[in-house]
């Protein structure tokens, strides 16, 4: 099988979807931001061609990143330093 990969940043105000403060403030990006996540997750198990695994920047260890591991098969991993290549 080939499984998926999915790259997250922890949901932490003033520090995800910052160009989008503006409009909706820090609190709403990290929300809009959170909810993309537990989607793209969601999406990634519903598809059952593998095992997902979600590779987190930030923090590995906040609270949506366990929650979402725990409900679904999920596998967490913390991100490489580096630039987006690197990481991948």
């Amino acid at each position: 099988m080939v499984g998926v990969a999915i790259f997250a940043r922890s949901p932490i105000a003033g520090r995800t979807k910052t160009r989008l403060i503006p409009a909706l403030g820090s609190q709403g990006a990290a929300a809009l931001y959170a909810w993309m996540t537990r989607r793209s997750v969601s999406i990634g198990v519903a598809v059952q061609i593998g095992a997902v695994s979600l590779f987190c920047e930030l923090d590995a260890r906040h609270l949506l990143f366990r929650s979402l591991a725990t409900q679904d098969a999920l596998k967490l991993e913390a991100q490489v330093a580096g630039d987006f290549v690197a990481r991948m």
